[in-house]
């Protein structure tokens, strides 16, 4: 019998260690054996696969090449070569070594397995479906290829397939932890929630303390809008591994659902230093720059994300509503069958087809939209999506019966979406919120507080309920060369969150009503802060004498904008309330709760009317600017000149071409404020006087009608 040499008897002893997971051991008995026998390929590849195991990456590569330079032929130096790569990030030479080890015929399933999962990363969807396809070919019940191929098959469209081959899975390797949570991603896509959840419990009771699924399940009750249970699941992820990339892009998101998109692009700038090539990260990138108002930037991430991704449709789909957003309608348009074509199973491309064409949608395309709501199965706000695309296309044509029925479809699923993600709306809750607001803010208590705020006469507010010609408004007046629009930001409601100190809205206008209570001169600087950093990032040469937020509901915190800037003036528009309820009932806003049924719709006219009946009454003469959209849009420059000079301006003609601008609009006014001012909107909702009845009667019997409308 032939004696072990020292190398082997090394090798053997460190191969031992490895198996029992201790890499500190294995890597110094397989050094050992390499400084015995430095020509054996295999223990320069132990040694890397060791050296992997521990997170020595850079070593381990090192080591995977030597051991194939000395042996071209040593398939597991291949494969171990690929993953370091993989890992790494440079997928194609990943996918050049998996190449060599497939050539070489040592598991050929999964080889096909590794080079579609370089391709999967790449955005090549058709291939690596392809590769998963020949190994389970090869090995029918090949775990990794199952594990992959449904969530490709998601990037196509292919929903229903997908789910399918997970739960054959699920029953192929029963009790199998990672089968169960591939599933629930599924059914999560699907927004089939509950029943993902089902699958992510099975999961955790398997594998109880798994980072991943602490941060699959955060994501799931963030998609739900409970951003309490979804801070308490990336708690605990924190607690296992505060530094994963896993934790750190879920705390990314929660701050960009949290409208925190500054704070999110602050965290994830830190990741993509440290992940450049990551996808993940570069797409929370584009949507934080996106929600920031930062559209030119998020431009250049969704194009780039195109590039690397050429076959996810959905990049395609953001891409096109950041050219909706900058008016290039014919480049949104063409993105938007870029998309249906790479994937026809796309069905938001097909709603954003018909959301931007409207009366102009081709018939071949709308027999499309008509073919894409016949399908059987899709998410409740996909379907309520197309519903509204087939509603606007229909009130183009001059079908407003059919369009309301439509609209009325939509608007009932995405009511029934909202509810499912916990984001339902509550005009009991409101009415206290008003009552509230109007005790914290009387005139004696601003007037109080505003004798402490902040002089600065640049921020401006324009105000009202949406729809009401806010955007148009904003745009009119960004077109002037001293001001300069920042679209809608949160800052109000943050500002009275942070002079209050409290991380509700019912606990801080508590909070106001103290007499204890300090007045928000940090609030403010902090607002005016936020306001001069957008003014710096702009392309204005002139700094702007005027910096205009255009979120609609700071209606409700006027008094608070008040008391912070007393020289701030507040636009306020007025609209006939039947046209604002007509516009806000056929849109889908994401961020809009109260905008999906009509008797909520009417609530929130009525309490509108109601607070800004107490400020009328309550704000000092000559901080409340009024303008009523109807007049605007009949005399767009008489009332654009009074409104300069309630600024404290010169008039300047630009302002009447402000529809020549290129800048972000992010709402549904962007066509209308891609043209000049026009009356077409008034009185619109005429032709949905009976879809609006209830309504109508809900304003006529509060006496809303009569006093802001005929």
């Amino acid at each position: 019998m032939m004696a072990t040499s020292p190398a082997e008897i090394s090798h053997q002893a460190g191969i031992a260690a490895l198996s029992a997971g201790d890499h500190d051991a294995a890597i110094a008995q397989l050094r050992l054996a390499i400084a015995q026998a430095p020509q054996v390929a295999r223990y320069w590849s132990n040694l890397a696969e060791a050296l992997r195991r521990q997170g020595d990456l850079a070593e381990a590569l090192r080591c995977y090449e030597r051991s194939i330079e000395l042996d071209p032929q040593y398939a597991n130096g291949w494969r171990g070569l690929g993953a370091v790569r993989f890992a790494f990030g440079r997928y194609e030479l990943a996918e050049a070594a998996f190449q060599r080890w497939l050539e070489l015929g040592e598991d050929r399933a999964t080889a096909h397995a590794f080079i579609a999962d370089c391709a999967r990363v790449r955005g090549l969807a058709r291939l690596a479906i392809e590769g998963y396809r020949l190994a389970l070919t090869l090995a029918p019940r090949h775990r990794h290829s199952l594990l992959n191929l449904p969530h490709v098959l998601v990037l196509t469209g292919a929903e229903e397939e997908a789910l399918s081959i997970a739960d054959q899975a699920c029953r192929d390797w029963p009790g199998d932890a990672d089968m169960l949570s591939s599933k629930g991603r599924c059914l999560q896509t699907l927004e089939r929630y509950e029943a993902a959840m089902d699958e992510f419990a099975d999961a955790w009771d398997l594998t109880p303390g798994s980072l991943r699924l602490c941060c699959q399940i955060a994501e799931v009750w963030e998609q739900l809008g409970d951003l309490i249970q979804a801070d308490l699941w990336l708690a605990r992820a924190r607690e296992l591994d505060p530094g994963s990339l896993d934790v750190r892009l879920r705390q990314a998101s929660l701050l960009r659902v949290a409208e925190q998109a500054d704070e999110a692009l602050d965290l994830l700038a830190e990741l993509r230093a440290a992940h450049p090539d990551n996808i993940e990260v570069r797409l929370q990138q584009a949507r934080a720059e996106f929600d920031s108002g930062d559209a030119e930037a998020a431009l250049h991430s969704y194009r780039a994300l195109v590039d690397l991704q050429p076959d996810n449709a959905a990049h395609d789909i953001a891409l096109a509503h950041i050219q909706v957003a900058l008016g290039d309608l014919a480049a949104a348009t063409e993105g938007f069958r870029r998309a249906h074509v790479k994937n026809p199973r796309a069905l938001g491309a097909v709603a954003g087809l018909a959301t931007t064409l409207r009366a102009k949608l081709p018939e071949s395309e709308y027999q499309l939209l008509q073919a894409s709501l016949a399908r059987p199965e899709m998410p409740a706000n996909l379907r309520a999506q197309l519903q509204m695309g087939l509603a606007m296309v229909l009130d183009g044509r001059g079908m407003h019966v059919a369009a309301a029925a439509a609209a009325h479809d939509a608007n009932r699923l995405q009511a029934l979406h909202s509810i499912k993600r916990h984001r339902g709306y509550d005009p009991a809750e409101f009415d206290l919120q008003i009552q509230a607001i109007e005790r914290g803010f009387s005139r004696e208590r601003m007037r109080e507080l505003a004798a402490f705020g902040d002089p600065d006469a640049r921020p401006t507010f324009i105000i009202g309920m949406p729809r009401s010609g806010t955007t148009l408004t904003e745009q009119i007046l960004n077109a002037h060369p001293q001001i300069l629009g920042v679209g809608e930001r949160p800052y109000a409601l943050r500002s009275l969150l942070r002079w209050t100190r409290c991380k509700d809205v019912a606990a801080a206008l508590e909070a106001v009503v103290q007499p204890d209570l300090a007045p928000p001169a940090e609030a403010a600087r902090w607002h005016l802060q936020q306001l001069e950093a957008l003014a710096q990032k702009s392309a204005r040469q002139i700094p702007p004498q005027r910096i205009v937020d255009k979120m609609p509901d700071n209606y409700q915190w006027a008094g608070l904008l008040h008391v912070m800037f007393p020289n701030a003036r507040l636009i306020h528009l007025r609209r006939d309330p039947r046209d604002i309820a007509l516009s806000n009932w056929m849109n889908l806003f994401a961020q809009i709760r109260w905008a999906n049924q009509l008797d909520h719709i009417a609530h929130r006219l009525l309490a509108h009317h109601r607070l800004m009946k107490h400020w009328r009454q309550h704000l000092p003469a000559g901080v409340l600017i009024e303008i009523d959209y109807e007049e605007l849009a009949a005399q767009p420059e008489q009332q654009a000149r009074a409104l300069i000079a309630g600024l404290g301006l010169q008039w300047d003609p630009a302002c009447l071409q402000f529809h020549q601008q290129r800048n972000l609009v992010r709402t549904a006014s962007v066509t209308q404020v891609r043209e000049p001012v026009y009356t077409r909107s008034v009185q619109r909702w005429r032709h949905y006087a009976e879809a609006l009845a209830p309504l109508i009667e809900q304003l006529q019997q509060a006496g809303l009608i009569a006093l802001d409308a005929e």
